[in-house]
């Protein structure tokens, strides 16, 4: 297969998937903080909070004969969408308030958007959820520091695999 068709997947993936993310009415607050393979440091001093980014991970290719499909290629793509919440207060940024949305809501909201589209309108065939093979994971591990004016900031990583099957 050739390297420039799974590139080109991978980039209309990141394209697509960062418009979902932006233009879903679930997450309205965040619409105006959707970045794509942003330095995160960078992101933390200049950008509007919530912030979502983007990351293209690794991209596999499983052969027809593992997959048992006949002359079928799997291109499995991997995307990383790093989340940030700030607040005076820790337990804000992670439960959020009347006004702030936590980092917990913040990654559920997330989750909830990428699996009304599992095809990222059309990027690629759907997402793999539940494979021995996958690394997808809504593993909510927050990372917390603290900006110069004090603010609490709490950080997370979701990991979806999404799957494009390629004829042969």
């Amino acid at each position: 297969m050739a390297p420039e068709l799974t590139e080109a997947t991978m980039k209309t993936l990141i394209t697509n998937l960062r418009e979902l993310l932006a233009n879903s009415p679930t997450l309205d607050y965040a619409k105006d903080s959707g970045y794509v393979s942003m330095d995160v440091a960078d992101l933390v001093k200049t950008s509007k909070f919530p912030f979502f980014n983007v990351v293209p991970g690794r991209t596999r290719i499983m052969k027809a004969d593992a997959m048992r499909l006949g002359e079928i290629e799997r291109h499995t793509h991997q995307v990383t969408i790093q989340l940030a919440t700030r607040s005076m207060k820790m337990n804000v940024s992670i439960m959020g308030d009347g006004t702030t949305t936590g980092i917990l809501d913040f990654a559920t909201d997330v989750w909830t958007v990428l699996k009304t589209d599992r095809t990222v309108n059309g990027a690629v065939d759907g997402m793999i959820i539940f494979d021995i093979d996958s690394e997808s994971s809504i593993e909510i591990e927050p990372i917390a520091f603290e900006d110069d004016q004090g603010r609490m900031i709490i950080g997370t990583e979701i990991t979806v695999d999404y799957y494009k099957d390629i004829e042969e």
